[in-house]
């Protein structure tokens, strides 16, 4: 039983850590095109301190949290 739970934890982990990554890209790429359709200016630095930074932040939490833990040994 205990291990079938630390499976799941290391999958649900990994999971996270996944939809993190895939959010931050889908924002750095949405805000690229953006920037490149708008031709930059005060706006796409607003978006960039705005939204980008608090999601570099929350991705590197999620990261460090997921490589930092314990690995499942059997």
């Amino acid at each position: 039983m205990g291990d079938a739970i630390a499976l799941r934890r290391e999958d649900v982990r990994s999971w996270l850590a996944f939809i993190i990554i895939g959010l931050l890209a889908a924002l750095a790429l949405g805000l690229l095109v953006y920037a490149w359709l708008e031709g930059g200016g005060d706006t796409v630095d607003q978006l960039l301190t705005g939204l980008f930074a608090p999601v570099i932040g929350i991705a590197g939490t999620v990261l460090g949290f997921y490589f930092g833990s314990h690995e499942y040994q059997p």
